[in-house]
C-alpha cells in the first residue's frame, strides 16, 4: 500500500449489543464487500471500527484490539503525513495489510479515579472502589471471557485463576505507568 493511493471512507460508531454489532457488520460486508471491520470486541466496551475504501481487501474482517485513538494516526499513514510525536494512538495499516495481526496484546480501561480495568483475549480484571469519589472498599472482579462472554460469573476468589489473575494486575500496572495513571 502506497501513501497517496488510499481512498476510504471511516466510519465509527457504538452500540451496546455484540449481538448488534455481528449482526450489522455481517449485513454491512454483504451489501458493502469492500469494508473491513475492525471490533474491539468487549461486552462493555463495543466500538466496531469500519474501514471502506478501494484497496481495503474483499470481505475481510480483523479482531484486533484497537482504540478509536488509532483513527489519526492511520489517517496520517494513509495519507503520507507524518504522525505527530504527541500521538498516543498507532496505525492500523500493518494490520489492515496483514503485516501484523495485532497491535497490543491487551486493553486498558480507566474511568475517572473510580474504576480500572486491563483485558486480555481471554480475561478481563476490573478493579474499582465503592464509595464516593473514588475513596473507599477496593473491589476486584475477574472474568474467563471465553466461558463468560456477558461477565456474570466473578472468578476473582477462585484460587484456580490466582496466577492469571496476578498476570492482568501485574499488566495493568504496566499500562498505568505507560499512561501515567495517577491512581
Amino acid at each position: 500500500m502506497t501513501s497517496g493511493t488510499w481512498r476510504f471512507i471511516a466510519a465509527v460508531f457504538g452500540l451496546q449489543l455484540a449481538f448488534a454489532v455481528s449482526t450489522s457488520a455481517k449485513a454491512a460486508q454483504r451489501n458493502r464487500p469492500n469494508i473491513l471491520f475492525l471490533l474491539a470486541d468487549d461486552q462493555r466496551f463495543d466500538v466496531p471500527l469500519i474501514i471502506a475504501g478501494p484497496d481495503i481487501p474483499k470481505g475481510k474482517r480483523i479482531d484486533a484490539f484497537v482504540y478509536l485513538f488509532d483513527i489519526f494516526p492511520t489517517l496520517c499513514d494513509v495519507s503520507g503525513i507524518p504522525v505527530p510525536e504527541t500521538v498516543e494512538g498507532r496505525s492500523l495499516v500493518p494490520v489492515i495489510t496483514s503485516q501484523q495481526a495485532t497491535l497490543r496484546k491487551t486493553l486498558f480501561f480507566a474511568y475517572r479515579n473510580i474504576q480500572r480495568a486491563v483485558r486480555d483475549e481471554r480475561y478481563k480484571l476490573i478493579e474499582y472502589f465503592v464509595g464516593a469519589d473514588g475513596k473507599g472498599t477496593r473491589k476486584t472482579q475477574f472474568f474467563d471471557l471465553a466461558g463468560d462472554p456477558w461477565e456474570m460469573h466473578d472468578l476473582s476468589m477462585d484460587s484456580k485463576h490466582a496466577e492469571n489473575l496476578g498476570r492482568l494486575r501485574k499488566e495493568m500496572a504496566r499500562w498505568m505507568k505507560e499512561v501515567e495513571d495517577p491512581k
